[in-house]
């Protein structure tokens, strides 16, 4: 789901825990993110400001350009090992 033009939005399974993580962050374009009043996914797809409540989880590597496009479509995230 759209959110305000710059971001993909997606509910969660589960909840995410936010012990040890850090306050805050100012998101790039492919950051993969943790928003945590509401629980959910957020892939930004353009820059934003600081926000206290988003909480990075990683970033997409290759196919930010196909989410920039209107969906709906269905997206696999594959952690890679280091």
């Amino acid at each position: 789901m759209d959110y305000a033009g710059i971001e993909r939005v997606s509910n969660l399974p589960r909840k995410l825990s936010t012990q040890d993580a850090p306050e805050g962050m100012a998101p790039e374009a492919g950051e993969l993110t943790h928003y945590a009043p509401w629980g959910n996914l957020a892939i930004f797809i353009e820059p934003r400001s600081y926000s206290r409540t988003l909480l990075p989880l990683g970033k997409v590597d290759e196919g930010l350009s196909i989410l920039a496009q209107p969906g709906p479509y269905q997206v696999r995230i594959e952690r890679i090992e280091d």
